[in-house]
C-alpha cells in the first residue's frame, strides 16, 4: 500500500532562506517526490507528515494550507484509483508520480493568481459594497470570529465560500444575487491583473 508524506526539504535553501515543499510517495520499497513549487522558512513549518503543515501565525497559512491539503487529497485520490484497480502493487515511487503527474493533478504553481480565485478582498470597500454592509458591520464579524479572513500585507482577504456561508446562516441581510456579482467583478479584476502582468 503506497504512502504520501508532505514535507519540508531541508537540504537545501534558496537565496531567501526558505525550503522547497514536497510530496513524497513511498511504495514497495522506493520513493519519489514532487515539488508544490514554493518554499517556506522553517519557521511556519509545523512538523512534516500534517496535511495543514503551516503555522497559523505565518502570513497566508489558511491560503496555503487549504492549497496543500487539496493537493494531498488529488494525490490520495489517485492513489486510491490505482489501489482499487491493483495496479499499484507491481508499481515504483516513480511511476505512481508519472501517473500522478500525467493527469495533472499537480498545478503548475502556487502563484498568488492560482489562490486568489479563491479569495476575495484586498480592501473592505469592495467586499461591503457587493455584500450591501457597513465596513463596521464587517469588522463586528471579523471580532466576533463568526467570519474567517487572512491578513496579508495590511489587507484582509475573504474566502468566497466564507462570504456565502454569512449569507446561507443569514449572518448578514443580503441579497444571494450579491455575492455573484462580487465573484464575477473579482474574476474580472484578476483577469485584467494577470494579462497585465503578462505584458
Amino acid at each position: 500500500m503506497a504512502s504520501i508524506l508532505i514535507k519540508l526539504d531541508k537540504r537545501r535553501d534558496n537565496a531567501e532562506g526558505k525550503y522547497p515543499v514536497k510530496i513524497v510517495i513511498f511504495n514497495n520499497q522506493t520513493n519519489a517526490s514532487m515539488s508544490l513549487s514554493f518554499d517556506l522558512p522553517v519557521s511556519a513549518w509545523i512538523k512534516d507528515g500534517l496535511q495543514r503543515p503551516v503555522r497559523q501565525s505565518y502570513p497566508a497559512a489558511k491560503m496555503l494550507n487549504d492549497k496543500i491539503e487539496k493537493i494531498y487529497l488529488d494525490v490520495r485520490g489517485k492513489i486510491f484509483e490505482l489501489e482499487e484497480s491493483g495496479e499499484i502493487n507491481s508499481m515504483k515511487a516513480s511511476e505512481i508520480k508519472s501517473y500522478i503527474l500525467a493527469d495533472k493533478v499537480q498545478p503548475n504553481k502556487v502563484t498568488f493568481y492560482s489562490v486568489a480565485n479563491d479569495y476575495i478582498g484586498g480592501n473592505s470597500y469592495e467586499v461591503c459594497t457587493f455584500l450591501r454592509i457597513s465596513e463596521r458591520t464587517l469588522q463586528r464579524l471579523r471580532s466576533s470570529g463568526q467570519v474567517s479572513y487572512s491578513i496579508i500585507s495590511g489587507k484582509s482577504y475573504y474566502q468566497i465560500k466564507e462570504l456565502k456561508r454569512l449569507l446561507k446562516a443569514h449572518l448578514i441581510k443580503s441579497e444571494a444575487d450579491s455575492i455573484d456579482d462580487l465573484i464575477v467583478q473579482h474574476q474580472q479584476y484578476n483577469d485584467v491583473r494577470r494579462k497585465n502582468k503578462s505584458q
